[in-house]
Parts: structure tokens; sequence; C-alpha cells
């Protein structure tokens, strides 16, 4: 691979550094944060999951908002669906622990 970007013309110039932006952490909070809430019910792979993906999202939003990431949108529904996985799980941990 070689270091070439296209310039503003087209044409490519050596040298260059992509514009290449870190979008994984938002694209992972969202993949994380949907496994978590359809899991939500088997709390010990919720728990984590969840977790996992709202720490994701809350870096995916610092990077969108830095312009280091274009996808603000994913980050942050993945950390919403975060929340919603861990609130579902402590919830089915709480009503399963007050039934027995």
């Amino acid at each position: 691979m070689s270091n070439l970007s296209t310039s503003g013309t087209g044409h490519m110039r050596a040298g260059a550094t992509p514009g290449t932006t870190h979008n994984g952490m938002g694209t992972a909070s969202l993949v994380l944060g949907i496994i978590g809430l359809v899991l939500s019910w088997y709390w010990i792979a919720a728990l984590p999951l969840g977790i996992v993906a709202i720490c994701l999202g809350v870096a995916g939003r610092r990077r969108a908002a830095q312009g280091q990431a274009d996808n603000r949108g994913s980050a942050t529904a993945g950390m919403v669906l975060g929340i919603v996985a861990v609130v579902l799980a402590v919830a089915f941990v709480a009503i399963v622990a007050a039934t027995l």
C-alpha cells in the first residue's frame, strides 16, 4: 500500500495521509448495544455488553465531536441501547430476586 491520496482535482499526490475517519468505536457500540438488548433477559451477558456499549458510545461521540469520526448517530444509538440493556438486565435480576 502506498501513501497516496487525491487532491481536490482528483489527481493523486505522494506522501499525503488519507483523510480517514475512525468510526470503529461508534459502530462497535451500536453492535454491542443491540446484542446486549437482545440478551437483556440473560443478565450475565447483557450487563457487561451494555456497559462496554455505553463506554464505546461515549468515546465514539467524543471522537465525532472532535471531527475524527462521522458516525455520531451510531455512537449515540449504541450508547442508548447499552443503557437500556443494563436497565433491563438489572430489572430482570431484581424481579427474579424478589420472587425467590
